[in-house]
């Protein structure tokens, strides 16, 4: 059984005058992977055809050797964060951080320790307690919004 995690292949997409054009990369179980490019370069377009949430022009984008778009987006077991706000403004930062989790029935007291310590790590446990709308936003204070670039 293979390693890889996610496969691309050949990858096109096109939106407006910009082509992102015939990527094809592996990347494998265990493996630390950072895509990084100058702004408008793609990044986000890649990312976003590697969650499935674009469809390219071409070529293939697989996941565990399943193509992303054909499992639902909930069986995906893939996280996406938007570099702008993407919290849900009705729930806690820990709702938000253990959202995910909880979409996959993990017990909440499983979920509760696992916030903690991601809360831990990030160094955001003081803020667990507040909501989207109080925390600091590093200089955006535009308010919270999803936005999802590609058809």
């Amino acid at each position: 059984m293979s390693d890889t995690i996610l496969s691309i292949r050949n990858l096109i997409i096109r939106r407006g005058d910009f082509i992102l054009n015939d990527v094809s990369l592996d990347i494998h179980e265990r493996e630390l992977f950072a895509v990084i490019g100058k702004t408008g370069a793609g990044k986000t377009m890649l990312l976003e055809a590697s969650a499935g949430f674009c469809k390219p022009d071409h070529g293939q984008v697989l996941y565990r050797g399943t193509p992303v778009r054909d499992i639902p987006l909930h069986k995906r077991n893939i996280g996406y964060l938007y570099q702008d706000y993407n919290l849900f403004p009705h729930m806690t930062a820990a709702g938000n951080i253990g959202y995910s989790l909880k979409m996959r029935h993990v017990p909440n007291s499983e979920i509760q320790s696992m916030v903690q310590e991601i809360a831990r790590l990030f160094e955001v446990d003081g803020v667990l307690d507040q909501y989207p709308g109080t925390l600091s936003g590093g200089g955006n204070s535009s308010g919270w919004h999803l936005h999802v670039r590609c058809s």
